[in-house]
């Protein structure tokens, strides 16, 4: 007899950290509390930041998409690059991390590090029921690395 099913509190981990890829392997649950649903999106975050996406209209929501425009002529001090910066990012992570949701993202000089730019994005994660706010800070180079800033 087959048990009655259950109501379970949190979101199903994504299919790669069930196999134990991609840095959850202490993850035997298949779903995630709020904390490790957030610290999931924040990896998703790093690769996809630290991607370049091929520009194009073939590219779109496929892998060729993953990523985000070309920033490396862009400097952090011109309002405009910024501005350019900050809607290349919300546009990748509205197509490539939906679990997300009611995104912002901001884009300003790095306050201690020349050249550089912080990338605040905000939004919302669905965890069951609740609706949970959650903030990342990332540093971002000339370059395609992506930092986390804590």
């Amino acid at each position: 007899m087959a048990d009655a099913p259950r109501r379970v509190r949190g979101r199903p981990a994504p299919l790669l950290a069930r196999l134990g890829v991609g840095g959850l392997e202490e993850t035997a649950e298949p779903v995630l509390g709020i904390e490790a649903l957030a610290a999931s999106v924040e990896r998703n975050l790093r690769h996809l930041l630290a991607t370049r996406a091929v520009a194009g209209p073939a590219a779109g929501a496929t892998i060729l998409g993953f990523g985000v425009p070309d920033r490396t002529h862009l400097s952090p001090a011109s309002v405009d690059a910024r501005t350019a910066m900050a809607a290349g990012i919300a546009a990748a992570v509205g197509r490539f991390e939906r679990r997300l949701e009611r995104v912002e993202v901001t884009v300003e000089p790095h306050p201690r590090a020349a050249g550089m730019a912080l990338c605040r994005i905000a939004g919302e994660l669905r965890h069951g029921s609740v609706m949970q706010r959650v903030r990342f800070e990332l540093a971002l180079d000339a370059g395609t690395e992506a930092v986390l800033e804590r």
